[in-house]
């Protein structure tokens, strides 16, 4: 009984630690997405003149698409322009996220 009685808490306390874990804000998604592009994307594409010159430059594409639009491109390019360019980027859920956001914030 008195194991129980720890356990349970030791669980209860658990719940609450976790639940006083902020989300991260805005920004700290856009330096995420910002470094999800560095080490995916610049060998291709370029943001103020810094980047490859394979694909388009990205500078202000926030303007031209929403988030929505980024993250299906993001999951499957050919989904959304047949006959894109781009190849299939592996990229995790996280990671299209934190992406989606910082190309959106690109204006």
């Amino acid at each position: 009984m008195k194991k129980t009685v720890i356990m349970l808490v030791v669980l209860i306390l658990a719940v609450i630690i976790a639940g006083c874990q902020s989300a991260p804000t805005r920004d700290e998604i856009i330096n995420q997405g910002r470094n999800v592009f560095r080490d995916k994307c610049v060998s291709c594409h370029t943001i103020n003149g810094q980047g490859g010159k394979r694909g388009p430059d990205l500078t202000k594409i926030g303007l031209a698409h929403d988030q929505a639009w980024f993250k299906s491109y993001l999951e499957n390019p050919y989904s959304v322009k047949p006959d894109s360019r781009m190849p299939q980027v592996s990229l995790s859920a996280d990671e299209i996220g934190n992406l989606t956001v910082f190309l959106g914030s690109l204006k």
